[in-house]
């Protein structure tokens, strides 16, 4: 007699991921369709690429749509975490008695655009996290909270601690704790760091920052706080706010704004090169480039080597089985089918883990992996150190 499963004949995760994919694919839709919702010359747009900025204005305006996959649903879950995470973190700010929270989802007004097209001739407007202010008003800071993964790096690091290694040897960057740094010129800043997603962070809040509202009541200072979804940490990024940087996004939007009303993308300056991270992951680059995703990817992967350390799966409890299929796998002929299977569940981890090589012991020899990526395939090769 067979045992009979109970509840739905497939998944409740599966169930999950297919309502959370189909939402996505509704919005895309209302995209396509000439009907969203939401102007992209918003403060969370404040760093993009111009050119980015441009296709996405056109798409709203109705003019063009622009194929691209909607996101995966777990990626679609990691921001909605993120506005969890921010809610739980708001409510441990409110218990700590060295400062006030204040102006929390504070409506903040910027500058008008003059676009051509009344449909983004508006004024920019956006919402912040919220505000903290000394108990005795000693001083007075604009916060925005980001969660963030703590990661795998190299040899025996995370990406986080590889991040505090790199932020403490920084010369834009002044110490102030083991958790916090202090950022005199965020523009040079962006520069040294080259990582053009915390920029974009740092272009949002200081956009923030020098709004009327902002300026008029003294705040002076912006604190990005970091969150790690793995271990609870915390990184305070704070930067005195620029004038210059406000001009700058201005000025980028009016261009996107302009180049979108005339359905000329081409308009519109490219910021980052072909190569660049931020053009391997963005929606548009076919469009801009005329290259395939895959191939912004490779060009990203040539001029972003992955680290040379590999990653020890002997060291830590959570890879033991990844060990052992490895170990398995270095033992397998190579004519017997399963070998494949093992090699595509290494690959799979490697990719996941965003590692190039992996090793472990067998017996008493140190085996380690790479991860080679070809034209047409990615396969499995015995390395070195």
């Amino acid at each position: 007699m067979e045992n009979k499963i109970l509840g739905p004949s497939v998944g409740i995760t599966d169930l999950i991921n297919h309502a959370v994919v189909e939402q996505a694919e509704k919005e895309e839709a209302k995209l396509k369709n000439g009907l969203a919702e939401k102007s992209p010359f918003r403060p969370s747009s404040a760093g993009e690429c111009e050119r980015a900025l441009a296709y996405k204005g056109i798409e709203y305006l109705g003019k063009a749509y622009y194929d691209k996959k909607p996101p995966e649903a777990h990626v679609q879950l990691i921001f909605a975490l993120g506005h969890a995470i921010e809610a739980m973190l708001i409510k441990v700010f409110e218990k700590v008695e060295y400062f006030n929270v204040k102006y929390t989802q504070q409506v903040l007004s910027f500058f008008e655009l003059t676009s051509g097209d009344v449909r983004l001739d508006q004024l920019v407007e956006g919402s912040n996290d919220l505000c903290m202010v000394g108990t005795f008003e000693n001083w007075k800071g604009i916060i925005d909270v980001k969660s963030k993964a703590t990661g795998i790096g190299s040899y025996r690091r995370t990406k986080w601690e590889e991040m505090d290694d790199k932020l403490k040897k920084m010369n834009t960057v002044k110490v102030i704790s083991s958790t916090s740094y202090w950022i005199e010129s965020p523009e040079d800043f962006i520069k040294e760091l080259n990582d053009p997603f915390m920029a974009m962070n740092i272009w949002q809040l200081n956009l923030y920052a020098m709004s009327d509202f902002m300026q008029k009541r003294g705040f002076d200072f912006c604190s990005l706080l970091y969150f790690s979804k793995d271990n609870s940490s915390m990184r305070e990024i704070r930067f005195k706010p620029s004038m210059k940087m406000y001009q700058r996004t201005e000025a980028r939007f009016q261009s996107a704004a302009k180049a979108s009303a005339q359905n000329k993308p081409m308009l519109a300056k490219q910021e980052f090169l072909l190569g660049s991270v931020k053009c391997a992951y963005c929606p548009y680059v076919r469009h801009c480039w005329g290259v395939d995703e895959h191939a912004a990817l490779k060009e990203a992967y040539k001029n972003n080597p992955k680290k040379v350390w590999p990653l020890d799966l002997d060291r830590d409890d959570r890879f033991s089985e990844v060990a052992l299929t490895v170990q398995e796998y270095f033992g397998t002929n190579e004519t017997v089918e399963v070998r494949k299977q093992l090699e595509e569940s290494i690959i799979k981890f490697m990719l996941e883990q965003d590692v190039d090589k992996i090793q472990t012991k067998v017996k008493d020899e140190k085996v380690i992996y790479e991860v080679r990526k070809g034209k047409t395939i990615i396969s499995l090769k015995r390395s070195k150190l």
